[in-house]
């Protein structure tokens, strides 16, 4: 889902992402289980990210 090219510049699958969190979005039976979701989902993005920025990857 997410590499790198030649030149080592980043490259999102974004068909593959949008897949993913269909799977996800599409298990929800009203609107609040979906803005439930997106929250949890936008929670744990942030504590992922604030973990790798914790553990250093370039400071």
């Amino acid at each position: 889902m997410l590499n790198r090219d030649n030149t080592g510049e980043l490259l999102l699958n974004k068909l593959d992402l949008e897949i993913f969190l269909s799977d996800l979005f599409f298990k929800c039976k009203n609107e609040n289980e979906l803005e439930w979701l997106e929250q949890t989902i936008l929670d744990y993005i942030e504590l992922v990210k604030d973990k790798v920025i914790d553990n250093s990857i370039e400071k």
